[in-house]
């Protein structure tokens, strides 16, 4: 922050500098304080935040449940063009809403790193490029071990009981389609 004067009047000033090129330079934004708000997002993790940053935030937990989960899944897929409909398309719904919850009991129990979550349905979407919430499932299934399982901090190996969990725990979730 700095000081600027305005209409006579000391004021807190905050400059933030963009990533868009401005001439040679990066952007430069500038906006006082008292109408300056940061607004963050972050999952709770066993990694404890430094007091000083807790202590600046106005906190709002959301707490998981299943229904959170389908309903932030409906809105993210009310964006996108299906051709799935009916008990098809319901059913992928269904499918992704219990990927998340047993990949997050996974990470509870310690045999995945980190759970399924919302930007992995999002980034599935994009890459598979399909109008089928099925086929956006599947490509979830397949690709996203690499997001979810454990690995070893020396080798940078995937820990191999990590990827059996998640094997498993696709296998529980698609049944004979997996």
């Amino acid at each position: 922050g700095f000081k600027k004067t305005v209409n006579g009047n000391p004021e807190k000033w905050y400059r933030f500098t963009t990533k868009n090129a401005n001439g040679n330079s990066l952007e430069v934004l500038e906006a006082p304080s008292k109408n300056l708000h940061i607004i963050s997002g972050a999952n709770l993790t066993s990694n404890i935040p430094i007091e000083a940053f807790w202590s600046r935030f106005k906190k709002i937990r959301i707490d998981y449940s299943k229904e959170f989960a389908e309903k932030t899944t409906r809105a993210i897929l009310a964006g996108f063009t299906w051709k799935d409909s009916g008990s098809d398309f319901e059913k992928g719904v269904e499918r992704f809403v219990q990927l998340i919850d047993e990949t997050r009991q996974a990470v509870v129990q310690g045999s995945l790193q980190f759970p399924i979550d919302f930007r992995i349905l999002e980034n599935a979407i994009h890459s598979s490029g399909s109008e089928y919430l099925s086929r956006v499932i599947e490509v979830i299934c397949i690709e996203s071990w690499q997001d979810v399982c454990s690995w070893n901090p020396d080798t940078g190996c995937v820990n191999e009981d990590s990827k059996k969990e998640y094997e498993r725990i696709i296998q529980a979730v698609l049944g004979n389609n997996a």
